[in-house]
C-alpha cells in the first residue's frame, strides 16, 4: 500500500501529529514552508525518526521569529521594565520597534558595509552582537541570531545597553526620524497595560 502525501504548514516541533504528519506553528514572520512527506502508520518509526528529527530541528531554527501585535509588544516591553527606562516612555519603545522592524523579531537587514541589523530593534552587528562573519566589539555579548527568536529577552537587554550610551535612543535613525519629539500616545491607544 502506497502512503499518502500531506503538505506541511509552517514548521515547528511544538505541534507534531504523527498520525497525520502535519506540523502547525504559531509563527507568523516566516513564509510558509511546504514539504511533502509520506504518511502511513509506520512513517514516523525507526529510521524515519532519525532522519526527520534533525531535519525538523534545523528547519525550526529557521522560523523561530515572531511578528508581535502592537499591544502585545507594549505589554511585554512594560513587563520587562522599559516604560520610563533612561527617560524613554513605553510609546517610544513601541514606535522604535515599529519603524525598525514592523514588530518582526525575525527580521535581518543586510547593510551596505557588510554588517547585519537584527531582530525587533534592528540591533547592528558592527558594534552590538557577533554575526560570526565580521569582527565586532560585541558590546551586548551575544550572537546576532539570539536576537531573531520570538523571545524578547536578549533584544531588550541589548537595547537597554544601547540607550545607556550618550546618544541614547538617537542611536536608531528610525527613532530620530519617526518618533523623537512627537506625540506618541496613539502607539498605546486601546492597549490594556
Amino acid at each position: 500500500m502506497q502512503p499518502s502525501l500531506v503538505k506541511l504548514k509552517r514548521l515547528t516541533l511544538e505541534k507534531l501529529s504523527p498520525n497525520m504528519g502535519i506540523l502547525e506553528s504559531p509563527v507568523q514572520s516566516a513564509p510558509p514552508l511546504l514539504l511533502l512527506l509520506p504518511v502511513s502508520s509506520n512513517a514516523f518509526s525507526g529510521m524515519s525518526r532519525l532522519f526527520l528529527l534533525p531535519l525538523l530541528t534545523f528547519l525550526t531554527s529557521v522560523v523561530e521569529g515572531k511578528i508581535y501585535g502592537r499591544c502585545e509588544l507594549a505589554q511585554n516591553l512594560k513587563a520587562a521594565g522599559l516604560d520610563g527606562y533612561r527617560g524613554y516612555s513605553l510609546a517610544n519603545w513601541v514606535c522604535l520597534a515599529f519603524y525598525e522592524s514592523h514588530f518582526d523579531t525575525g527580521l535581518v537587514d543586510h547593510e551596505a558595509d557588510g554588517s547585519t541589523s537584527n531582530g525587533i530593534f534592528q540591533i547592528n552587528s558592527h558594534l552590538w552582537c557577533d554575526d560570526l562573519t565580521h569582527p565586532s566589539p560585541n558590546i551586548c555579548d551575544l550572537h546576532c541570531s539570539d536576537l531573531l527568536t520570538s523571545s524578547l529577552n536578549d533584544d531588550i537587554t541589548c537595547a537597554m545597553r544601547i540607550v545607556q550610551t550618550p546618544r541614547g535612543m538617537g542611536t536608531w535613525l528610525a527613532w530620530k526620524s519617526n518618533c523623537e519629539g512627537l506625540d506618541l500616545s496613539d502607539w498605546l491607544k486601546g492597549c490594556k497595560l
